[in-house]
């Protein structure tokens, strides 16, 4: 996608869900590590970020993100929406065909064989 001219200017919008990340998987990074790859992507992401938006955040890790957010400019603290558990903001920039069901749209996934077209086991969809 990062290949295409229009994606590197109009931008692209990421989403994340943390349904079920709790303390004990964050725990498993520092906050210099943090800080570190939200410095590395900020940096050298080859396109602009348009949106991020965070779904099924945990209350226990609202401090962390909080955290996290003073790493980047206002600019882009700007760019990124918490979603509630109905996450209807993010229709506004995204149509529902383009986001899994699993997370409110009507695009059917199949995770494996999306990892199997990256990693080149399986032809991609026609």
């Amino acid at each position: 996608a990062v290949q295409r001219e229009e994606v590197r200017k109009n931008g692209i919008v990421f989403i994340v869900d943390l349904q079920g990340v709790g303390l004990g998987m964050l725990s498993a990074f520092s906050f210099a590590d943090m800080k570190r790859g939200i410095m590395m992507w900020r940096d050298a992401f080859p396109c602009k970020l348009k949106k991020i938006y965070i779904l099924n955040l945990p209350s226990v890790l609202a401090l962390t993100l909080k955290s996290a957010k003073s790493c980047l400019s206002q600019k882009i603290q700007d760019r990124i929406s918490i979603e509630g558990p109905k996450a209807t903001t993010m229709f506004e920039d995204i149509v529902r065909d383009q986001i899994p069901e699993a997370l409110g749209g009507s695009k059917p996934f199949n995770w494996q064989k999306e990892v199997d077209v990256i990693l080149g086991t399986s032809a991609p969809k026609s």
